[in-house]
């Protein structure tokens, strides 16, 4: 039934038991002995230490996960008529999406035509490169394909129906890119907004539950889901039609970063939720994997500045002084300063960027930073030899004054720092994963065999994907799905 199985993942409803909100149910199989209750008094097997069943609420879809991709697919599956219930296992909505950088890189989609003129791109040139990357026919191949067509029609709900604020465009080496009102990082207004609409489109939230155990009937079918109630410390019962799992990727679960990732083991973590939960109870009814293993960059312990650095003046210089990556594409600055065998990098920058677009996420960094008025000064607050320092100054300056980056191809902002300086030490930090439940281009999970789980949807990093644009598309993407699959029971 799945492969991470140390504690069971799922319930039987006793043969002939009453399926129905408020009715009891007698479970059978092994417990884990974390529900809270005795005996239902029925004469069937039970698992002590487990309250009985006890439906709290009964919907059409039931989305766990109020992230980047479960508040559109809450949303999908609500405004095609579906009851809608949205659970989260934190106390508000969101996800790390809400407190991530908050960029969205979508020059193909069509409100790029209206929002920012002159960085469109054609949408099927987008579809038709992903040929490149991923063989065609192959279950990647077609699902990336959806997914970018399905970005573009996530940018327009958004933009028009939500009315999201976007901040305007701004000089940056990533064309038709996009970041909310206010820049970098000021993510908190943009997903509050977004789950109002959700919210209006009928979706009810309820916070602080964690899904636990699916619940399946004497069929083998997924009825319903146990959760634990953080808040008042109680389990409760959902009876649900279908689910949508959309709690993330495994990035914070060591136990399966060490399987799929084991260079990364040793690397620390930005995030506390990714724990891959939504991951192991679609395997604990039999869904299987896809992607798993896929190339991942690693991300900063801070995210205050190095998204910054794509639209300002910077230089990335590790403990020996020197650069060591194009300094506008700053994800590669933490993967690339773990392959140069080191665990820190500074970035050193100027008032382009402190007081520049991302000015509201720089400030955050005041209790991070140095600064200094000369390379000396700066490098005597970095508490760096200033012989050091000077050599990514020189490095960095040659650059500049040949207008080409020959070792690492950078070609945005190649302009000299000018004093006063600012320095910030980062380090390198695991934040997202690859690869998750494998799902058909409906959102549905597949089996081993490449037969639907009934039932079960999954989007997002649990779902497969990586960033916020396709989490986003695979969540409307799977709203549809669980619709259409709702109302064929019909």
């Amino acid at each position: 039934m799945g492969k991470n199985i140390e504690r069971r993942q799922f319930l039987r409803i006793a043969a002939g038991a009453a399926i129905a909100t408020g009715a009891s149910a007698a479970l059978v199989g092994c417990g884990t002995g974390g529900g809270k209750g005795g005996s239902s008094g029925s004469d069937s097997e039970q698992v002590l230490g487990w309250t009985e069943i006890n439906f709290e609420h009964d919907v059409d879809v039931c989305v766990v996960g109020a992230g980047g991709s479960g508040l559109p697919a809450a949303y999908n599956a609500a405004t095609a008529g579906c009851n809608t219930l949205c659970i989260e296992k934190q106390s508000t909505y969101g996800g790390d999406a809400a407190n991530s950088a908050n960029t969205w890189w979508v020059p193909y989609a069509s409100v790029t035509a209206d929002l920012r003129p002159g960085e469109e791109s054609p949408l099927q040139d987008q579809i038709d490169s992903v040929d490149k990357s991923y063989e065609p026919g192959t279950e990647l191949n077609a699902l990336n394909k959806k997914w970018y067509e399905y970005v573009d029609k996530w940018m327009s709900i958004l933009t028009y129906d939500m009315n999201a604020q976007w901040q305007e465009s701004v000089p940056c080496v990533y064309k038709g890119c996009y970041w909310p009102e206010g820049g970098i990082g000021q993510g908190q207004k943009f997903w509050a907004n977004v789950q109002q609409h959700v919210e209006s489109a009928g979706v009810k939230f309820v916070y602080n539950m964690k899904a636990d155990t699916f619940i399946v009937n004497a069929e083998g079918n997924v009825v319903g889901l146990r959760c634990y109630d953080t808040a008042n410390e109680r389990w409760v019962d959902i009876k649900s039609k279908a689910f949508i799992l959309a709690t993330g990727g495994f990035a914070a679960n060591q136990d399966m970063v060490a399987e799929y990732y084991p260079e990364l083991v040793t690397v620390g973590c930005v995030t506390t939720e990714a724990m891959g939960e939504g991951i192991q109870l679609g395997q604990s009814v039999g869904g299987s994997l896809l992607g798993m293993s896929g190339e991942v960059n690693c991300n900063p312990h801070l995210e205050c500045i190095h998204v910054s650095q794509s639209i300002g003046r910077s230089i990335s210089i590790l403990p020996n002084g020197h650069r060591f990556h194009n300094e506008s594409r700053v994800h590669m600055g933490p993967t690339n300063c773990i392959a140069a065998g080191f665990w820190e990098w500074w970035v050193i920058f100027d008032d382009d960027i402190l007081n520049g677009p991302s000015a509201l996420n720089v400030e955050k960094t005041e209790q991070y930073r140095v600064t200094g008025n000369t390379v000396e000064e700066l490098a005597a607050a970095m508490n760096m030899p200033a012989s050091v320092v000077q050599i990514g100054f020189d490095e960095y300056n040659a650059v500049c004054d040949a207008g080409v980056d020959e070792a690492f191809g950078r070609t945005f902002k190649l302009e000299k720092l000018e004093p006063p300086y600012y320095a910030m030490k980062l380090s390198p930090r695991r934040y997202k994963t690859a690869g998750g439940l494998r799902v058909d281009v409906s959102g549905q999970v597949l089996n081993e065999s490449g037969d639907p789980v009934a039932g079960i949807f999954a989007c997002g990093c649990t779902g497969g994907t990586t960033d916020i644009p396709p989490a986003g598309a695979s969540g409307l993407i799977a709203g549809e799905g669980a619709a259409a699959y709702v109302k064929s029971l019909s």
